[in-house]
């Protein structure tokens, strides 16, 4: 789980199991984020990102290719590479690229689209958008929520000391 910007929350889906079967891996969820005016981003394995409000859909950030159906073939082809990246293509034209466990960075994986344009997905959850090599916007991390502000005059009470019982008097 993350908090991302303005409390933002993301929680993060384990992955399949290698015995996954075709309808598992077709409606498995990468992540889900959930936004405090009620509205839920749901990304899934296969590439597809899609929005609901009050968990009904209203949308598409990227679409899905077409609907599950049992008989139908994969719908990405993975491509390792020797040094442990891998590169991901989806049939909605959709590239995903996660580097190498070897290489230390920050970077969790990057979503290329027909368009040229890039998003970068951070582990921190941040995200960076590119068109080319045009830096267009970054969504930043999470940020802790900030302490109130305390007011100079007043004479805070320690809590945290001996309790003192009381009894009564009559």
């Amino acid at each position: 789980m993350q908090y991302l910007k303005n409390m933002t929350v993301r929680y993060f889906v384990a992955p399949l199991p290698a015995n996954a079967t075709k309808k598992d891996r077709a409606l498995a969820l990468f992540y889900i984020e959930k936004f405090l005016n009620g509205t839920m981003k749901r990304a899934f394995v296969n590439g597809t990102i899609a929005v609901y409000q009050n968990n009904i859909l209203v949308k598409y950030d990227v679409k899905p290719s077409s609907l599950f159906n049992e008989d139908a073939l994969d719908t990405s082809i993975e491509d390792k590479q020797p040094d442990g990246s891998k590169v991901q293509y989806f049939s909605n034209n959709t590239v995903r690229y996660f580097d190498s466990p070897q290489n230390a960075t920050d970077l969790l994986y990057k979503d290329c689209f027909p368009n040229s344009t890039c998003i970068l997905f951070f582990k921190n959850g941040s995200r960076s958008r590119f068109d080319g090599d045009d830096f267009i916007w970054n969504e930043g991390p999470p940020q802790a929520p900030a302490e109130p502000p305390k007011d100079p005059n007043y004479n805070y009470v320690n809590k945290t000391g001996p309790k003192i019982q009381s009894y009564d008097k009559s």
